[in-house]
């Protein structure tokens, strides 16, 4: 506890797959994003983890050409990645085209509709696995044949989620302050996401809670199966 408490008192940097050699070598505090994590898990053997939602394209793309590390990285690292998809700030049909452009694989357990981090489903179809035992099999293939990483999408518990239309509202109006404040790059997600949570007076912040126990908990299912075979 105290250690968590000193490191959040550091100030630590956000580092992705790019950022952590670097932080290494002049020897600074950073908090890891799923490409950092992707990177650091597989150096010391670890084949699954948990997250809230990974990152992707960014909706004003054509001007920013914003786009998260995090997909470059699940080419590079046979890992299960068990998310509640991705998170809803992005271009989610432009991040879904890139994820099948990279092949990435991701399924949706026991889900057909692709979670959008707070909301449990959305009109985007995913393939649908059903047990822990089809996502190692279908993680032992990917492994079988190169390498890459299976992105598990986890839906958020139905009693925590929120409306689309909710999200959709408070976004907007986070975007128009992200705009009269000229942030840029890797503040983005940061900036938004902590504006969302103020619009939300809080709720935000207790569906991604929420979100992240319950992927930890399918995770570590995973995990102990992987194990135990």
């Amino acid at each position: 506890e105290e250690e968590i408490e000193w490191f959040a008192r550091s100030k630590p940097r956000k580092v992705g797959m790019r950022e952590i050699p670097t932080a290494l070598a002049l020897r600074e505090n950073g908090a890891t994003t799923v490409s950092g994590t992707l990177l650091c898990a597989s150096k010391v053997g670890i084949e699954v983890f948990a997250t809230g939602g990974i990152g992707g394209v960014h909706r004003d793309v054509v001007n920013t050409f914003d786009i998260s590390q995090d997909l470059l990285a699940l080419t590079k690292f046979n890992m299960i990645v068990v998310s509640s998809g991705m998170k809803s700030i992005l271009d989610v049909g432009k991040t879904c085209e890139l994820l099948e452009t990279l092949g990435i694989v991701a399924v949706g357990y026991r889900t057909d509709r692709m979670p959008l981090f707070y909301s449990s489903e959305s009109d985007i179809t995913i393939r649908r696995v059903s047990s822990v035992g089809d996502i190692i099999r279908i993680f032992d293939m990917v492994k079988r044949f190169y390498f890459g990483s299976v992105l598990v999408m986890n839906p958020v518990p139905k009693k925590d989620e929120i409306r689309r239309e909710e999200m959709e509202s408070w976004l907007r109006m986070a975007e128009d302050e992200m705009r009269r404040s000229k942030v840029s790059g890797k503040n983005v997600t940061p900036f938004l996401l902590s504006r969302i949570a103020t619009f939300s007076r809080g709720r935000t912040i207790r569906t991604n809670t929420s979100l992240l126990i319950h992927n930890a908990e399918l995770a570590s299912e995973i995990a102990i199966s992987l194990k135990n075979r």
